[in-house]
């Protein structure tokens, strides 16, 4: 099992209707939904978010919007392919699946 502290440095657009004085915390977020909680193939299961560390000054495209280089802290949860893990099983499912053809 292995679990680390790394840092994820990601791009995300902003509508202009997000910038303003809340920018900081919409970003942040934005952050929190797309990546907490979740699984990535780079970096593992995503366990939390620590920090967002840098916040780049932003690019204004076409349509108005406006792309920011995020870098962020996180505690990830990478298993290793083959390796044995102890759990405590909470809840089993009845999973049916259906006999293979003869």
């Amino acid at each position: 099992m292995v679990f680390a502290m790394i840092e994820i440095t990601t791009y995300e657009t902003m509508a202009p209707e997000y910038l303003g004085p809340e920018l900081g915390s919409s970003i942040q977020q934005r952050i929190y939904l797309k990546y907490q909680g979740q699984f990535h193939s780079m970096y593992g299961y995503v366990i939390t978010i620590l920090k967002v560390s840098k916040l780049d000054s932003g690019y204004v495209l076409e349509r108005g919007q406006v792309l920011f280089k995020i870098t962020f802290n996180a505690l990830v949860f990478k298993p290793v392919q083959d390796e044995v893990m102890y759990a405590i099983v909470g809840d089993v499912n009845q999973v049916r699946f259906p006999p293979p053809p003869n």
